[in-house]
């Protein structure tokens, strides 16, 4: 699915989502763009697949793959903002409209922040744009727990989404074997898939004509 979301991309078909959530500080003294960034600092431990980025495999022999980013930087995803007067949601929507606009970097794990100030009513904008391909409707659940509280004293995430461990870079030879295995060994694959969907259709069809009901697929 991965894979899916970053070879359907393009110019003008970007493959982010963005999230956008109005602030009342008036009840959180102190609330300002450095309390929002050391809150994140300490949410990310949490979000392993924020700090990686895109490896590609050489020759485009295969899928491209998750690494670990060892030059990670989060002042590079964490951006500030303020929006003209008089604040309201026009000068909102076109932020939003050029942030929505702009396709993520690659060579950056795929996500950026936003803190918008100057709303009316001093209100601030929080702006979360991510790739589907580091967050979907349910992982998306996942991610609203783990970066904000229910009360207000916070004390960590309610929950933690799933690590599947380090994935260090590898090399491009490293890469270049995987990808010319998978090469080789995908034709038999598209042809045993093929077997199977010709067998269910038939089964299926099979079933309509007697009107009995089909036997319902393993997910």
């Amino acid at each position: 699915m991965d894979a899916m979301f970053l070879s359907m991309e393009g110019t003008e078909w970007p493959q982010h989502t963005l999230g956008l959530m109005i602030l009342d500080p008036s009840d959180a003294p102190g609330f300002d763009f450095e309390h929002l960034r050391d809150h994140l600092d300490r949410r990310l431990p949490y979000l392993p697949s924020f700090r990686r980025r895109i490896q590609e495999v050489p020759l485009g022999l295969d899928r491209p793959v998750w690494v670990d980013d060892p030059a990670f930087k989060l002042d590079y995803h964490i951006h500030r903002a303020a929006l003209p007067a008089p604040g309201g949601e026009k000068e909102l929507a076109d932020v939003v409209g050029e942030i929505l606009a702009r396709q993520l970097n690659r060579n950056q794990p795929l996500w950026e922040s936003w803190f918008v100030e100057g709303l009316e009513g001093g209100h601030i904008a929080f702006i979360a744009k991510t790739h589907h391909s580091i967050v979907d409707g349910v992982s998306g659940a996942g991610l609203s727990s783990v970066l904000c509280d229910v009360t207000p004293d916070a004390r960590g995430p309610l929950v933690e989404l799933p690590d599947e461990g380090e994935q260090p870079r590898h090399s491009s030879l490293e890469l270049f074997a995987k990808g010319t295995l998978s090469a080789a060994t995908t034709p038999p694959k598209l042809v045993q898939y093929l077997g199977q969907t010709v067998r269910n259709a038939v089964t299926t069809i099979s079933h309509l004509r007697r009107d009995d009901p089909p036997p319902r697929p393993m997910s």
